[in-house]
C-alpha cells in the first residue's frame, strides 16, 4: 500500500465518520454533505465555503482533496473524537520558590501561593470540582 492510497483510505475513513455523525434519518444526501461542508469551512475559515457536491465527490474518491481541506477535515475530526473536556483540563502553574518574601504574599484565605499550588493538586488528584 503506497502513501497516496493510505492517506485517501484515512481521508475517507474519516469523513465517514463525520458522514455519520452528522447523518439524520430521512435527511437527503445533499442536507448531509452541506452540514458536514459547513463544518469543515468554519474550521479553516474557508471563503467561499465549500459546497456540498465537493464534499461528496472527495467521499466518494473522485476529486482529490485539497491540503486546506485535509487540514479541516484533520481539525474537526479531532475536534469531535477528543473532546476537551474543561472539568479535567486544568492549567496549574509551578509553585514559586519558597523564600522569606512568602509570608508577605499571603492571599485568599490567607494561603500561601505554594499552599495554594498544593490544595489546588489534592483536588485534582481527588477529581473535585475546582472552584
Amino acid at each position: 500500500m503506497t502513501k497516496k492510497q493510505s492517506n485517501s483510505s484515512g481521508t475517507a475513513s474519516k469523513l465517514e465518520f463525520l458522514v455519520s455523525h452528522y447523518y439524520v434519518p430521512g435527511e437527503l444526501t445533499r442536507e448531509i454533505y452541506t452540514k458536514v461542508a459547513i463544518h469543515l469551512s468554519k474550521q479553516v475559515k474557508q471563503d467561499p465555503p465549500w459546497l456540498w457536491n465537493y464534499v461528496h465527490q472527495v467521499h466518494r474518491g473522485k476529486l482529490v482533496p485539497s491540503k486546506r481541506f485535509l487540514t479541516a477535515l484533520e481539525l474537526h475530526y479531532r475536534k469531535i473524537v477528543y473532546p476537551s473536556n474543561t472539568t479535567t483540563t486544568i492549567r496549574i502553574n509551578f509553585p514559586p520558590e519558597v523564600d522569606g518574601k512568602a509570608e508577605k504574599k499571603r492571599i485568599l484565605n490567607g494561603l500561601t501561593p505554594l499552599e495554594r499550588y498544593h490544595a489546588l493538586a489534592e483536588k485534582v488528584d481527588k477529581k473535585e470540582p475546582l472552584k
